[in-house]
């Protein structure tokens, strides 16, 4: 879109974190919208964000955007996301989440919920 690249015509570097979070969403909302984890008891937080930029991307330019779950601790998890190029594949950017869950009262780390780490090795096996 014309609001997501700067002056020079390529993607703006504030963009791709908005893109994270909604890949992030979405992946949350297909796999896991059964285990309540936008309820006010599990919150989900971004405890760490890593983005590599590969290839200039320009306006008006198709990516495809895909988010897995590579790994899933204790009160952690990780998500890798790539953006490809539509029409070549080529690898544009990528990046990894860490998100923690915590408690709501304490902000203290807490244990990512049974029915997830379940999910998540049944679907790594």
């Amino acid at each position: 879109m014309p609001y997501e690249v700067d002056f020079t015509g390529f993607l703006s570097n504030t963009v791709a974190p908005r893109w994270l979070e909604r890949l992030r969403l979405q992946l949350i909302e297909e796999q896991f919208a059964d285990q309540g984890l936008f309820d006010r008891q599990q919150l989900s937080v971004i405890a760490r964000s890593e983005i590599d930029y590969l290839r200039p991307i320009r306006m008006g330019t198709k990516l495809l955007g895909r988010a897995w779950i590579e790994r899933c601790m204790r009160s952690s998890w990780t998500i890798y996301f790539t953006f490809h190029e539509g029409e070549t594949e080529t690898l544009c950017m990528r990046a990894l989440q860490i998100g923690a869950f915590i408690n709501p009262e304490t902000l203290n780390p807490a244990r990512v919920p049974p029915a997830i780490l379940a999910r998540v090795a049944q679907a790594t096996n």
